[in-house]
């Protein structure tokens, strides 16, 4: 979330894979060609793709507009969770940029954040029960009720799934993204912070520090030899496309 690149990025998957993974703000480039559904998941047109590239998309169309399905909300939950919004938000006023900080920093510093989160009781809603009984979770958790408890004081808001880059190889000078990677975070349509003027999606991640995303840069043992056998995968790779 909220990466940023200013120059081509390339991807190399130890898989082939069914989906393509880039930053918001980039665009794929190169020989792939993908398709995207309307929620921004990206496809490869071709099966066995394990290598692809994305670039800054220079504002192709990247400051969308909120739709109807970023301000719904179930309207059984609407009372609960606008109550606990506006209590959370209190002193933010109509500043919906303060009203997003203030739910996240609220998530962030009042729950406990856990992959081994008790059952939800039969009949009890999973996201009330998080938000007013267990209170803690994992990163689904606390991204859907921030997305919950902005649209409830009128916030358009999304949950993003993907992965966080955070592990970077000090021998081959490479990030390495893997399975627990994986997380979710928000975007909340608030004012810009140089321009309150104008609005536009931001990056708001309410899960609290967890241990698999914490950053790092490695010149272990370990990460020679993940540096070793990536050289060897892409050679191998790269004899098997051109065998000649």
């Amino acid at each position: 979330p909220g990466a940023t690149t200013s120059a081509r990025t390339e991807v190399d998957s130890v898989e082939a894979t069914q989906w393509l993974f880039a930053p918001r703000g980039t665009r794929i480039v190169g020989d792939t060609d993908w398709t995207a559904d309307p929620l921004g998941a990206l496809r490869p047109t071709a099966r066995g793709v394990k290598q692809w590239a994305f670039a800054p998309s220079a504002g192709e169309g990247e400051a969308d507009a909120p739709t109807d399905f970023d301000r719904r909300l179930p309207l059984a939950l609407l009372e609960k969770l606008r109550a606990l919004a506006l209590q959370w938000t209190a002193g933010a006023g109509d500043d919906a940029r303060a009203q997003a900080r203030a739910l996240a920093r609220h998530l962030r510093t009042d729950f406990t954040y856990t992959l081994d989160r008790p059952p939800t009781p039969r009949g009890q809603p999973p996201l009330l029960d998080f938000l007013f009984v267990h209170r803690e979770g994992h990163c689904e958790f606390f991204a859907s009720a921030f997305v919950a408890l902005a649209r409830a004081l009128g916030i358009p808001a999304r949950l993003v799934a993907g992965y966080r880059v955070v592990e970077h190889n000090g021998f081959g000078g490479y990030a390495v993204v893997r399975a627990k990677h994986a997380h979710a975070w928000a975007e909340a349509y608030v004012p810009l912070a140089s321009d309150p003027a104008r609005s536009a999606f931001e990056v708001f991640d309410p899960t609290p520090a967890a241990p698999t995303l914490v950053e790092s840069s490695d010149r272990t043992a370990w990460a020679f030899f993940d540096y070793l056998w990536t050289s060897l995968v892409e050679w191998y790779d790269a004899v098997v496309a051109n065998p000649e």
